[in-house]
């Protein structure tokens, strides 16, 4: 019910960015596929916050890993709030809205920019937004100059984010 290690959970949680579906229709069929998937999905998004909770006393790259592992974990929680959208499933969407603000990560996102030096006046704002108003918020970040995204594969992702949900920005 847990990762033990960041690594993997990175890992796995860039294939579920990467790769939508895990080809595997040979040995599961398309249905139990798209099933593995979501219950691969749930798990890493439900997860993540024992990677922070558990994350003790780590060096400055175990840091700098979690930063980017909260930063793709708010990518997929983005790419699952896309599809719930685009299947019209008001339960589920409802559901995903409360795990995400009940989360710790915007919070130790928010932590670390604070540790970089900036000030945030609107951090209530941010912990009850939406997953992409979150990444447009790192965005305007890395525009003003603050090391954000690790790559410019990450900044762009998180721009296409953007631009994809510019309606639901909030809900």
């Amino acid at each position: 019910s847990e990762f033990h290690s960041c690594y993997f959970f990175d890992v796995t949680l860039k294939m579920l960015l990467l790769e939508p579906c895990l080809h595997l229709n040979s040995l599961l069929g398309q249905e139990d596929e798209a099933l593995l998937t979501e219950i691969v999905t749930e798990a890493v998004i439900e997860s993540v916050e024992k990677l922070f909770l558990n994350s003790g006393n780590g060096t400055l790259r175990k840091s700098l890993h979690l930063k980017t592992i909260a930063i793709n974990w708010l990518f997929l929680f983005d790419n699952v709030m896309a599809y719930l959208r685009r299947n019209k499933d008001q339960e589920e969407i409802s559901r995903h809205m409360k795990m995400f603000s009940g989360s710790r990560i915007p919070y130790h996102l928010i932590n670390w920019v604070i540790s970089q030096g900036e000030v945030i006046s609107d951090a209530d704002t941010l912990l009850n937004s939406t997953p992409a108003s979150f990444i447009e918020w790192l965005v305007a970040l890395e525009e003003q100059g603050l090391k954000v995204f690790d790559c410019d594969h990450s900044k762009n992702y998180a721009k296409t984010v953007i631009h994809r949900s510019r309606p639901d920005l909030s809900l």
